[in-house]
């Protein structure tokens, strides 16, 4: 079930700014204040040469917020909220530490098998897809914000080799 929206927008449009409280998951006051900021952000980068890449690291940004804000609906239906929100909790804790399911699906309370399940019926991924995507949206922001070499990146998100992060950042990228 996903919904595809295509938008021209000015960052002062009004008409823009309410077509963003419409959609699902975006009518807290506080994820679209944010939103717009990162549209204005983007708008601001369009006209500068050599930005491409932080262009593409912002829309992306607002793709995943979107995308969590849908899927944080799916969790609030979910008997399973509270477990859910315990592994999330626990992953964003841990993205630079050495997890594996095993470690999540405990920190939820609930068996490995159940837990993947659950998960995978809330997120339309697995745990260890949502975590590998969360350390490479975490790597991105390091690339273009800190002059640190490609291998301090990956091991401060969690890579415990450069050819794993190669891989996974491809991968999700």
């Amino acid at each position: 079930d996903f919904e595809c929206y295509s938008v021209k927008f000015l960052c002062d449009d009004t008409e823009f700014i309410s077509w963003l409280k419409e959609i699902s998951g975006v009518n807290n006051c506080e994820k679209y204040k944010e939103l717009i900021e990162v549209f204005k952000e983007i708008h601001f980068l369009s006209g500068k040469l050599g930005k491409e890449i932080l262009i593409d690291a912002r829309i992306r940004t607002v793709i995943a917020e979107l995308y969590d804000s849908i899927t944080e609906k799916k969790v609030q239906n979910n008997r399973y909220k509270v477990s859910l929100n315990k592994a999330l909790s626990f992953i964003n804790a841990s993205l630079a530490k050495k997890i594996n399911l095993s470690d999540i699906a405990e920190a939820s309370g609930l068996s490995v098998s159940h837990f993947h399940k659950i998960f995978k019926e809330a997120y339309s991924m697995s745990p260890c897809e949502y975590l590998t995507a969360k350390r490479v949206e975490n790597a991105k922001s390091l690339l273009v914000s800190e002059l640190i070499s490609i291998d301090e990146v990956a091991e401060k998100c969690g890579f415990f080799s450069r050819a794993y992060f190669d891989v996974s950042f491809k991968k999700v990228t």
